[in-house]
């Protein structure tokens, strides 16, 4: 994990980057138990805003887009995890203690 990534440390919610205004938690790794990230948590304010805001891009967005936008979505995402893969398989190795072989074969499979 890269800690100085704002990605990381920050929650997206209707589309902006927001520091999370609840008490940070420490992401730990579970083989060590050395803190990798203290990791900002969001408030209940937030939380309805987040799930308000989801709620208008699923009605306005996905829910009227056509099975064909869908599908292009979908491979995006897909070419993104295959870009990013040894990344997110250490991250994953990292955070969840699984061996970063067993990572690195789940993502193709996502």
């Amino acid at each position: 994990m890269n800690a100085g990534d704002d990605r990381t440390t920050t929650l997206l919610i209707g589309g902006e980057r927001v520091a999370g205004a609840g008490a940070p938690i420490a992401i730990e790794n579970p083989y060590s138990t050395e803190t990798i990230l203290q990791l900002p948590v969001a408030s209940l304010e937030q939380v309805d805003a987040a799930v308000t805001a989801a709620r208008g891009a699923w009605q306005s967005g996905w829910a009227r887009s056509t099975a064909g936008e869908r599908c292009e979505l979908l491979h995006e995402v897909a070419s993104r995890l295959r870009a990013n893969a040894d990344a997110l398989a250490r991250t994953m190795t990292a955070e969840g203690g699984k061996p970063l072989i067993e990572n690195r074969n789940e993502l193709p499979v996502a």
